[in-house]
Formats: structure tokens, sequence, C-alpha cells
């Protein structure tokens, strides 16, 4: 069942993440991180796993709001995807919470990501 338009992230800006202190990356088919060890390469690379898993958590949102038997806000809907963030954080992570995952000296953490349409990406995806 086909529940929207598949989105595919462009670009994750990531600051005061774990050892990564700030990253701006443009996201291609093939994007391959380089640079000195522990500098938060596979902090990064896990954070896709995360990324992918709340992508496909959005792919339902149209149903959520349209479900005929209970209807849900657009805000309980951002609650719910970003409780399902957080939690996808710490597991994926291994952490006790979200906390643990700000840099050291850093007060708080900062993720941004752009999501595209995927045609809008790769071109036409239907063929």
């Amino acid at each position: 069942m086909d529940t929207g338009v598949g989105l595919v992230p462009t670009r994750i800006f990531v600051k005061d993440f774990g050892p990564v202190r700030e990253a701006d990356i443009d996201l291609r088919r093939v994007t391959i991180l380089m640079g000195p060890n522990n500098t938060g390469k596979t902090f990064t690379t896990v954070l896709m796993l995360v990324l992918n898993r709340f992508i496909t958590y959005w792919r339902f949102v149209p149903l959520l709001l349209n479900f005929k038997q209970v209807k849900f806000t657009e805000d309980e809907v951002r609650k719910t995807l970003r409780e399902n963030l957080v939690t996808d954080l710490v597991t994926l992570y291994s952490v006790g919470g979200p906390e643990e995952l700000v840099r050291r000296g850093s007060d708080r953490a900062e993720l941004r990501f752009v999501l595209r349409p995927e045609g809008d990406v790769f071109g036409d995806t239907n063929r």
C-alpha cells in the first residue's frame, strides 16, 4: 500500500552531537565521509539509519491524519514523530537518554535534515 510520496534526505546538519562539533553534509546517491579517527564519521552514519526510520514513520502521516475512527491532529502526529526519533536515537546509540548524545562541554545538540520528494532528487523512480 502506497501512502504518499517517498522522501529522500538531501542534506544533514549536525552540531554538538556526540563527537561531532559541526557538520553540514550534502547527501547524494553515494556520500563518502572521510576524516581523522574519533571525529564522528560512524556517529553520523548511524544517524542516517535513524533518519531512514524517521522517513518510514513520516510515510504514514497522511493515514494518521485521515484515519476515520480516530482523528489525530497535526500536533499529535508531530509529537509522536519527535518521540519516535528520540527513542530511535537512544536505542541505536545504546545510551541511557538523549542528553548523553550531546557533545561534552555543550548545552544541547542540534540536528537538521532537508528532505525532498524522491522523484525530485533521482528523477522518475517508477520506471
